[in-house]
């Protein structure tokens, strides 16, 4: 565990500060390392990294939360996150998602699809609440 600390420091120093000095807030970057690791661990990395959009989707949002944990531990919302998943795992791509988010960028899934669900090896994405309906579209999902 010490040696992975150490490591990801290791590997903050060579990516270095964002260009305007800011960095994410380390509560911010453990609970999406979290919920990336509970809903998309097995899943590929860019689906992994637009289970960090959605959430963040959703911050920017009139309709949810405006922070991040509110998002992520509304009831039955995000069932994959859990308090004791690791965060070590995605670390670095959720800090490096929310780098981007404060830049303006809305990453890899378009704006507005604040909803997901998988199959246990993918998610799909979607702009709209579908309820139990899950193959209804449109459902984004990026070609592996």
């Amino acid at each position: 565990m010490k040696t992975l600390i150490v490591m990801m420091a290791a590997l903050s120093i060579l990516l270095g500060p964002p260009s305007d000095g800011w960095e994410p807030d380390h509560e911010d970057i453990k609970l999406l390392s979290q919920v990336m690791y509970g809903e998309a661990w097995i899943c590929p990395a860019n689906e992994r990294e637009a289970v960090g959009w959605c959430v963040l989707h959703r911050v920017d949002s009139p309709d949810f939360p405006n922070t991040i944990k509110a998002v992520i531990t509304a009831p039955s919302q995000f069932l994959g996150f859990s308090p004791d998943n690791p965060w070590e795992p995605c670390w670095e791509e959720a800090r490096s998602i929310l780098i981007r988010w404060h830049n303006g960028e809305r990453g890899n899934i378009p704006a507005g699809y604040c909803w997901f669900w998988g199959d246990g090896r993918h998610n799909y994405f979607r702009n709209a609440y579908i309820g139990g309906h899950r193959y209804i579209f449109p459902e984004w999902r990026q070609a592996v």
